[in-house]
């Protein structure tokens, strides 16, 4: 093959690789995209920084994900530490929370809250809320975690809250 066939196989695969890279460029710098990257670059920041500082994974997780993933770890931890296996928790609506400024921060919505801790967790209005077995308060002073005895139990209890629509 001779020079000039190899160049002239060559230059489409040039002008194709600089097409991608200035279609790149302009997409990562434009609209909804530009902050997109700016936020991911955030997180690249942060991560390098906590690294370096020597931080473990867990406390990396915890200064990032913040005040709803710290609450669901403690929730897991009462759990284990009182070794009862497969709890189902049901915890008062976000609606409540923040209005009567128990919390700054939502609870996280259950499938989130499951990847957290592993535990499952239903909202005062979800299909599954019978099967709910152990009622999870917050107070400014701690967690009060009381386990849920009976269906009526569960009635009085989603009756105290039924002005509090479940929300993310």
């Amino acid at each position: 093959m001779s020079q000039q066939q190899q160049g002239s196989k060559l230059f489409p695969k040039i002008a194709f690789t600089a097409v991608a890279i200035i279609a790149f460029v302009f997409f990562k710098n434009f609209g909804v995209n530009k902050l997109w990257f700016e936020k991911v670059g955030g997180y690249w920041d942060a991560f390098v920084e906590q690294k370096s500082a020597g931080l473990t994974q867990e406390e990396i997780k915890r200064e990032r994900l913040g005040g709803p993933y710290v609450i669901s770890k403690m929730i897991q931890e009462y759990f284990e530490k009182n070794k009862i296996k497969n709890p189902v928790v049901l915890t008062e609506p976000n609606d409540y929370l923040l209005e009567n400024k128990i919390l700054s921060f939502k609870m996280p919505e259950p499938i989130i809250f499951y990847n957290y801790t592993g535990l499952k967790l239903v909202w005062m209005n979800s299909r599954n809320v019978k099967d709910a077995t152990y009622f999870v308060r917050l107070r400014p002073e701690g967690l009060q975690i009381e386990p849920i005895k009976s269906p009526e139990e569960l009635q009085t209890i989603i009756s105290q809250y039924k002005k509090y629509t479940p929300s993310i």
